[in-house]
């Protein structure tokens, strides 16, 4: 558990860094993103993003995302789940207005 836990938060990590690189968050948003549960607060977007292409967060859909940058967790979901049509950046670009607004200042 303390190894899922560990990837969850590298995987919040690297979206906030990448976030931030691109202007995306200001300081005190890293700060209030990172004062969340980091592994709950990733599983409830995924979860979010999914279920409105139709699809669930599996345990298998998981496994393959831990640990991996954000585009690339997007990516193996993708491959995992069979989906069609979409991109790992378009599923980013909709996880990353949700993943804002859970934590707030």
């Amino acid at each position: 558990m303390r190894n899922a836990v560990t990837s969850f938060v590298k995987f919040t990590a690297a979206g906030l860094r990448a976030s931030y690189d691109r202007g995306g968050l200001c300081p005190l948003h890293v700060k209030a993103v990172l004062a969340c549960p980091a592994e709950s607060l990733v599983l409830d977007v995924a979860r979010s993003v999914l279920a409105s292409h139709g699809k669930d967060l599996t345990a298998e859909v998981q496994r393959v995302a831990i640990g991996r940058t954000p585009i690339d967790a997007w990516q193996a979901t993708i491959d995992a789940l069979g989906m069609q049509g979409v991109t790992a950046q378009q599923l980013f670009n909709e996880s990353e207005p949700l993943l804002k607004a859970k934590c707030k200042l």
